[in-house]
């Protein structure tokens, strides 16, 4: 499965250059700004799953960062319409 692919070291620099990759595509997706809810709540979950790939990279500074900002704009959205269901769901995901 998943883990052998991941722990096999003749495979790990192949892995590392998807997992870069799929950083960098989250952090396109995050970068969209914005006051439409949707799209920052789309931006936060792309900040969660960068974090994660960051994390698989062993990058731990860069993975508490993309958290953090993450954790932020869910809390944001959620000061911001603190009845919208989605927007509670989504920043208890993020902790």
């Amino acid at each position: 499965g998943g883990e052998a692919w991941a722990l096999n070291p003749v495979l790990q620099e192949e892995r590392r250059k998807l997992l870069a990759d799929a950083v960098a595509f989250y952090e396109r997706l995050a970068a969209a700004d914005g006051d439409d809810p949707v799209v920052r709540r789309e931006s936060a979950k792309a900040h969660l799953r960068a974090g994660g790939a960051w994390l698989n990279l062993s990058d731990h500074a860069r993975a508490e960062a993309a958290f953090r900002k993450a954790v932020g704009l869910f809390d944001g959205l959620l000061a911001d319409r603190p009845d919208d269901p989605a927007g509670l769901a989504a920043a208890a995901d993020a902790r």
